[in-house]
């Protein structure tokens, strides 16, 4: 029997009797280690030859039932997983950019049984929150080989206040004006395939397309991982932008700007 053999029957073991009233199609604790070691390979940057950068703050959504046997465990488990990200970068050569975070979270979008796994490039740069009681919990992991659960909630962004509204479609990101110049343009990570590239590990490499026909923006998802929210509620397929909405893909929010004029 391997490592990781040995490593998923402890994980089982540590939360078995969580899950267990779930039935056959309760989410199982190894089920969440394989998702997270799944999500940072797919989400795993390559900057240059033998360096690579996986993310370190992973959310995990649960289907409301699923992730209310998982609370029931919380911190425990979150840290174990903390320490399966670190053993998974350190085996594959991959290289954290900081502090290790896994955390929980209810989603009315998921089916029992089922998860998604929402990943992040955390430097530390990014600003806490004051705490609210959003039901999701953490666990933290202080470097290679170390973890440990804490009561600090998971780094969030923090809304920007709105600049002066530009004369054509826009969208605002952390301050900066992204101007929709094109009608056709394709939003996403990938400086390579993306009009709007948008530095976060858990959009997709194409995630959406915004179409634009004289004052109307359509936003397209393009079958993206994490999907596609405009004011907290999953795209699907297409959606009209209005002047305010605020579009969500991964872990980073956009507010659309429709023009002069467009706003009351």
């Amino acid at each position: 029997m391997g490592l990781l053999d040995n490593l998923e029957r402890g994980l089982e073991r540590v939360v078995r009797s969580a899950f267990s009233a779930g039935g056959p199609r309760a989410v199982k604790p190894v089920e969440i280690a394989s998702a997270l070691r799944q999500a940072m390979d797919d989400e795993s940057l390559a900057l240059s030859e033998g360096h690579t950068v996986a993310p370190n703050s992973y959310v995990v959504h649960f289907s409301p039932a699923d992730f209310e046997r998982a609370r029931s465990w919380g911190s425990t488990l979150a840290s174990e997983l903390c320490d399966e990200v670190i053993r998974h970068a350190d085996s594959q050569g991959y290289a954290l950019p900081g502090t290790v975070r896994v955390a929980f979270h209810p989603d009315a979008d998921v089916r029992a049984g089922d998860l998604r796994v929402v990943t992040r490039l955390d430097d530390g740069s990014l600003t806490a929150p004051a705490p609210h009681d959003d039901g999701a919990s953490p666990a933290t992991a202080h470097g290679p080989g170390a973890s440990a659960a804490t009561p600090d909630r998971l780094v969030e962004d923090l809304p920007a206040a709105a600049p002066r509204e530009p004369a054509g479609p826009a969208l605002e990101l952390d301050g900066r004006m992204l101007p929709l110049d094109g009608d056709d343009l394709i939003l996403g990570r990938s400086a390579e395939r993306a009009d709007l590239v948008i530095p976060d590990s858990s959009v997709s490499r194409e995630h959406l397309r915004l179409l634009t026909v004289g004052s109307t923006v359509t936003l397209l998802d393009l079958g993206s991982r994490n999907g596609v929210l405009v004011n907290g509620r999953r795209v699907d397929g297409s959606v009209t932008l209005r002047d305010g909405d605020v579009v969500t893909v991964g872990q980073t929010e956009l507010l659309f700007f429709g023009g002069t004029g467009g706003r009351a």
